[in-house]
């Protein structure tokens, strides 16, 4: 029987993703130094997501999930996996709005990046373990999509939630 992720990435695959896939071996040095860039622990499930890829987008590389390999510099996308936070911290007009988006994106980890249209992301909540959705130009104004990782990618398949995926 397969796995949820094993599953989940099929079924984006079948729905015109590209997937670069990892060896069996996962991605322990990736994890520790994604977990050490990002600077907190991130959640199980995703870890074990994040292992079985280098790379999984869609067709013209405009949404895609962040890899290991993004989150520690190791990759050529054009985007930093914290370019949002970053963007944010630009528009900020006082130091306390400042602080704000540094609260706000020391919780949450982004773990997919859409620029195709409107900038929009999928982050994880790393207290909650929920997943939630952003869009430009207020990052930090955030919709609930699932309880947990596992959770989005059951409602993605199931047809809901997916928006941002397919949209």
């Amino acid at each position: 029987m397969k796995d949820l992720h094993a599953e989940f990435m099929d079924f984006l695959v079948s729905k015109g993703w590209l997937l670069i896939g990892k060896d069996d071996s996962g991605d322990s040095e990736g994890v520790a130094i994604a977990d050490k860039i990002t600077g907190a622990p991130i959640p199980n499930s995703h870890l074990e997501f994040l292992k079985r890829f280098k790379s999984l987008s869609n067709a013209d590389e405009s949404r895609w999930f962040i890899s290991t390999e993004e989150f520690s510099g190791n990759s050529d996308s054009a985007f930093s996996w914290d370019e949002f936070e970053k963007m944010s911290l630009d528009a900020a007009m006082t130091d306390r709005d400042a602080e704000d988006v540094r609260t706000f994106w020391g919780r949450h980890l982004p773990i997919l990046m859409a620029v195709d249209g409107d900038y929009q992301y999928i982050a994880l909540d790393r207290m909650s373990g929920a997943v939630v959705h952003g869009v430009e130009p207020d990052f930090e104004s955030v919709s609930n999509l699932a309880d947990s990782f596992d959770g989005f990618m059951v409602a993605v398949m199931e047809g809901k939630r997916g928006e941002v995926l397919f949209d």
